[in-house]
């Protein structure tokens, strides 16, 4: 999992020095969206479809609450 966040700190600094060089810019924001396609098909690839939920029991319902 660290080595997923060097992309991501690289993605970031890319984008921070493009206001000053625009295709510099370009080119992490096309690289953002690559490495966000490539994690959602790899959640899929291991039919991990609960998107969002990274706290245990997110979107659970509780039978017993009251309305």
């Amino acid at each position: 999992m660290p080595a997923l966040g060097v992309p991501k700190a690289a993605a970031a600094l890319g984008l921070l020095v493009g206001f000053w060089i625009p295709s510099l810019g370009t080119a992490a924001a096309v690289g953002l969206v690559l490495f966000s396609v490539c994690t959602v098909v790899t959640h899929l690839r291991v039919r991990d479809y609960k998107f969002g939920q990274s706290v245990p029991g997110a979107g659970r319902r509780d039978s017993g609450a009251l309305l």
